[in-house]
């Protein structure tokens, strides 16, 4: 379930190289010179939608100067909810200059790592033979590319000796003046692919203020810097039943996030740490609509495939606890939910058995909030072994089986398990006759559904 899930793009330096805007429409401007000065309020951007991250045109950006003449800028920020945000400030000319560097290199960001990244001041080392001899390239493009390449690296080198060379210091406080204990300090580091970034904690909505101020500027000439700064609440919520934001965690306190089936069936829930590092580990359980916990405990952290609960229609909770891998960090991560209508066509209890026949499938699903068992019926028309064949199991636990004859004795049957398929096989032929199948939990924290298949 974790393909196709889309990442955060800001958090990796080459990845917010590729998908910073050319062009985009500032909402304020931010130019401040010589002594501290403070800008309007910046209302800062709700950033849950995952398919946004494809680019940040969707979001609002604003422009300062950070130069020899600046010595600090105060610029105030509106949070609506507690949680987790991002502050980003990059030079729109160094970042223009390595999308036409990724363009050269056909997007292969990890030759720009190495060109960029390990050595400023020297291009041959990654230009030789041995680096292009794929049978792709014919002398001629070897000799463009090398060419092409190295020019636009000479001209980044120089725009980038014009940047600051040293690191910025990030400090966020509750007053405008800056007086009280700042709530973050951070010397965020120098920026090689033209770009700041950070992460805070916000323990409730209301206006904070970040402080910018950097003390050596090394002769650096006045850049433009383009700010956002993108908000992930970390506050209980809905979700739809088929949905996926990405939400942010301060604390190890659990998070409450309401889904409403409008009918039965089969609830899957994923949730993946949305920056790789930023998850140490996520609890999850059920709760029905009182917030009652009905399921195990699970850590998404260790769930490749997610979870899956079969429930009735109604009101449920997701409760989920992350943890940061850093105490002072945020934990920003994607839940994603999944449901699928699942009718239910089986009997509650021998009596009112469902009758099934050979060759043919039946769904079935064992609700998590339901202690009813399945029961089918099933006959034949010559002695033979009878085969119960249980697949495309999506649980969270394990179904027990049991087939009946007609006195409601049980018959012993060999199990084996595949994949997502469990088959009872009885040890010897039956006689011809009508009998029974019992579906049922083998906990009271079990669900599922499945496809049934008698041979």
């Amino acid at each position: 379930m974790k393909k196709g899930i889309k990442k955060l793009l800001i958090i990796t330096m080459v990845s917010v190289m590729c998908v910073m805007p050319q062009n985009s429409v500032f909402a304020a401007t931010i130019t401040v010179k010589g002594t501290t000065q403070t800008v309007d309020t910046i209302p800062t951007t709700p950033a849950e939608d995952v398919a946004k991250y494809e680019s940040l045109d969707s979001y609002k950006a604003y422009q300062f100067d950070l130069a020899s003449d600046t010595k600090e800028v105060v610029v105030p920020i509106k949070i609506n909810s507690k949680g987790a945000t991002y502050f980003l400030a990059y030079n729109n000319a160094l970042e223009s200059m390595v999308q036409s560097l990724n363009s050269a290199l056909k997007d292969d960001s990890s030759d720009l790592r190495d060109l960029v990244g390990e050595d400023l001041s020297s291009d041959e080392d990654y230009y030789d033979d041995e680096d292009y001899d794929d049978e792709d390239y014919d002398e001629s493009d070897y000799d463009n590319f090398n060419y092409d390449i190295i020019d636009m690296l000479d001209e980044y080198k120089a725009l980038y000796s014009k940047a600051p060379q040293n690191n910025i210091n990030f400090k966020l406080y509750k007053d405008a003046a800056c007086s009280d204990s700042n709530l973050v300090s951070e010397d965020l580091g120098v920026p090689l692919y033209g770009f700041y970034l950070t992460s805070f904690k916000v323990p409730a909505a209301g206006t904070y203020y970040m402080k910018l101020s950097m003390k050596d500027y090394a002769g650096a000439e006045k850049l433009l810097y383009n700010l956002y700064t993108l908000s992930f609440s970390g506050e209980d919520r809905a979700l739809k039943t088929n949905d996926q934001v990405m939400v942010s965690a301060i604390d190890n306190s659990p998070i409450y996030y309401k889904v409403t089936p409008a009918k039965d069936g089969l609830l899957t829930i994923d949730v993946t740490d949305a920056t790789d590092y930023s998850m140490k580990e996520a609890k999850l359980t059920l709760c029905d609509a009182n917030k009652k916990v009905i399921s195990n405990t699970y850590d998404m952290k260790k769930k490749e495939d997610g979870v899956a609960f079969a429930v009735t229609k109604g009101d449920y909770y997701i409760s989920l606890a992350a943890t940061a891998t850093k105490d002072t960090k945020p934990s920003l991560y994607t839940i994603s939910t999944y449901y699928n209508n699942i009718t239910k066509k089986s009997g509650s209890d021998r009596s009112s058995a469902k009758k099934i026949y050979l060759g043919k499938e039946v769904n079935g699903l064992q609700a998590l909030n339901e202690n009813k068992a399945d029961w089918y019926q099933i006959k034949t028309s010559k002695q033979k072994k009878l085969k119960i064949e249980l697949s495309n199991i999506m649980t969270s636990g394990n179904l027990k089986v049991t087939l009946y004859d007609k006195n409601n004795k049980a018959i012993t049957c060999t199990t084996s398990k595949k994949s997502s398929q469990l088959t009872y096989t009885t040890k010897s032929k039956l006689a011809k006759g009508t009998y029974y199948i019992k579906i049922e939990k083998s906990t009271e924290a079990t669900s599922g559904s499945y496809t049934l298949l008698v041979k």
